[in-house]
């Protein structure tokens, strides 16, 4: 079993599709303005949805016309962690992260830090919020 994407709900989907798409280097697969019954039931005030991925990763960006940064409805999760290969492939994201000088980005980046049991790992926010955890295990880490 493994795990095929991550949605992630978005106030503003268009000002924050470029950031995504550079930060976890990916493009878009495809775009969607319809949607069928079961996805207007669970997402009230969908607007549209976006797939992005690069060769380990794909998230599906949307943005509900119901969601604002104060809203209940806006975080479910605590964070997402994101397994990477390499404590270098986290140094690169990291790198990207600071390149958008967007303050909340900023302001939110830890620390790489590497723990007792050669986990390395740093954590950072969207422009909305939304918390993403790298992480890289073990062999590598020295990269």
């Amino acid at each position: 079993m493994r795990i095929d994407h991550v949605g992630v709900q978005l106030a503003d989907l268009e000002s924050n599709l470029a950031w995504y798409e550079y930060v976890f280097n990916c493009q878009r697969s495809w775009d969607l303005t319809s949607f069928n019954s079961t996805t207007l039931s669970r997402l009230p005030g969908i607007q549209r949805l976006i797939e992005i991925k690069n060769q380990s990763l794909k998230l599906h960006l949307f943005q509900r016309d119901d969601l604002g940064m104060a809203s209940n409805t806006r975080a479910q999760f605590q964070h997402t962690a994101i397994e990477v290969n390499s404590k270098d492939d986290i140094e690169q994201i990291v790198d990207r992260v600071q390149q958008t000088k967007i303050a909340q980005c900023l302001e939110s980046l830890s620390a790489i830090v590497t723990d007792s049991d050669q986990m390395t790992c740093c954590y950072f926010q969207d422009p909305e919020g939304n918390e993403y955890e790298l992480v890289a295990y073990g062999t590598g880490l020295d990269n």
